[in-house]
């Protein structure tokens, strides 16, 4: 847990001096068009995510399409900073999607909401990014079935931690923590091991239950990440991921977890002295020399990495893009019908309902399945001129549902120094609450040591309560955020419900808006 923390402090010590006055977005040289700062978020969602003072911490987009008809393959590129700072628009950022472009990507830089308690709300936010996407794909020439991600620091968690997950995967933190269906399923007693008293939260799904966009696809073919995703349970449908290993390394810190999965894994040895021995390095200077994918040439780690995405995305060796299956409510009562969603409508789906694995053999989807028992669907997609998809694994569960949140519809806006207070009702009788509350202020706290500053930070990781250091609480018995703003700003408040402990979690975001006295009427 120390160890997180400090990498945090390191993430911010790299990235905490980018703003956006210092980087706006511009249109990236040898692109045919440019669509910059483009809102992907839901629009009651798409706010700056900041205080007043930060102001570079929008989630938003810049798509920067080559010359030619296309369809492209499409480079997501994705700053660090430990989600607490960093710019989609700082130099090195907007210079990589300018080599994307040149090789003939769709490059979008893409910006993120920041802070703790962001999480799996993050996660969902990627994969609406990736949706609309595909949404759009024929009017920024892009080909849904081939999309890649190149992620810096956070932003390759980002990418690996939103690429490896699905609706069926439950958790609190940045990483998936166990399938719903097996958390249904283990004795209460294992449950509560989960969930001890220091750490009382709700796990909820890394995917919305209604995402936008939801006749389309999130997953993506390829990852480029120097940390990415491989803590709890990596399965055959994640994407290949390559990442970076120090001088002298064979095998990386993820190799074998990796290697076990039966998942894809490229490795590139850096060339840097400071490097050695290193199972993993953060942040590369791509301009080392390293050796080329044939090792006969010595090439810059750039174009390394651009020859791993050349393979992965433009050619036959390409894995399609795994199907998503719909609805995702995964528990229902009576019946439920059930859906398979492929990247384009180019791709064959086959599935099975028995629980075998799914072959080219394997039954076509062609119709919606009703499904009135509880039943594992398991699906593969099938593209001409790629290398089928990984396996995907669905559950479908009878059962009661988690309840619903069915108000406030929206929270009004708060008033600093001004008394506030919102109740949250839900369709279950009794019901137990939890908040994961966006925040980033103990950062700025100059009344706080280091040390105070980490212990707080993790704090707030544990317990959910960012709303205490603006002067607010949530009552989880209740259902109740109240108190006296201290500060202004806008944050992201993810509220969730459960029928009782170690039962199923349903959850609603809000934005908090949270206004000065000086803008008091």
């Amino acid at each position: 847990m120390k160890s997180n923390l400090l990498l945090t402090l390191c993430f911010l010590s790299l990235f905490a001096t980018t703003s956006v006055a210092d980087h706006p977005a511009k249109p990236a040289a040898g692109a045919s068009e440019n669509y910059l700062d483009v809102p992907y978020l839901p629009a009651d969602r798409d706010v700056a995510y900041a205080e007043p003072d930060k102001a570079n911490h929008s989630a938003r987009v810049n798509i920067h399409v080559p010359l030619g008809e296309g369809p492209f393959p499409c480079l997501l590129v994705i700053h660090g900073g430990g989600y607490m700072a960093g710019n989609k628009d700082s130099i090195e950022f907007h210079s990589l999607c300018e080599a994307a472009i040149e090789r003939g990507y769709v490059a979008v830089n893409v910006g993120y909401i920041k802070g703790l308690n962001i999480h799996p709300q993050v996660q969902r936010d990627f994969k609406t990014l990736v949706r609309w996407l595909r949404a759009n794909a024929n009017k920024l020439r892009i080909d849904p079935d081939r999309i890649g991600a190149w992620g810096f620091s956070a932003g390759g968690w980002l990418a690996s931690s939103s690429a490896m997950s699905t609706v069926d995967d439950i958790g609190t933190r940045s990483i998936r923590s166990v399938r719903l269906a097996d958390f249904l399923n283990q004795p209460f007693s294992e449950k509560t091991k989960r969930r001890p008293k220091s750490f009382p939260r709700m796990m909820v799904p890394f995917d919305a239950v209604e995402p936008t966009h939801d006749t389309f696809n999130s997953r993506i073919n390829a990852i480029v990440a120097d940390f990415h995703h491989t803590d709890g349970r990596l399965t055959p449908d994640d994407p290949i991921v390559a990442t970076y290993v120090g001088l002298g390394v064979e095998k990386g810190m993820s190799h074998d977890a990796f290697r076990a999965a039966g998942i894809p894994l490229v490795e590139v040895e850096l060339s840097e002295e400071q490097t050695r021995g290193k199972p993993n390095w953060h942040v590369p200077n791509l301009n080392q020399i390293v050796m080329s994918r044939d090792r006969r040439a010595r090439i810059s780690l750039k174009d390394r990495m651009f020859e791993f995405l050349e393979t992965h995305l433009k050619t036959e060796l390409t894995r399609a893009v795994p199907p998503e299956a719909r609805p995702n409510r995964r528990i229902f009562a009576r019946a439920t019908t059930v859906s398979l969603v492929a990247s384009s409508p180019r791709a064959t789906i086959h599935f099975t309902i028995d629980g075998s694995e799914p072959t080219p053999r394997s039954p076509v989807f062609q119709t919606p399945l009703s499904i009135k028992e509880t039943t594992t669907v398991r699906a593969i997609a099938i593209i001409p001129g790629m290398q089928p998809s990984g396996p995907i694994t669905a559950d479908f569960i009878r059962g009661e549902p988690p309840p619903e949140i069915i108000g406030p519809k929206a929270l009004p806006v708060a008033q600093v120094e001004k008394p506030f207070c919102v109740e949250f009702k839900s369709t279950a009788e009794s019901p137990v609450w939890d908040i994961a509350f966006q925040t980033r202020s103990v950062f700025g706290r100059e009344d706080l040591s280091i040390q105070q500053r980490e212990e707080l930070t993790e704090a707030i990781r544990r317990l959910g309560n960012g709303a205490r250091q603006i002067g607010l609480r949530f009552d989880r018995k209740n259902g109740v955020l109240s108190g006296i703003p201290a500060k202004a700003g806008i944050h992201v408040v993810q509220i969730r419900v459960a029928r009782g402990p170690g039962r199923a979690a349903a959850d609603k975001t809000y934005v908090l808006r949270i206004d000065s006295r000086e803008n008091e009427e």
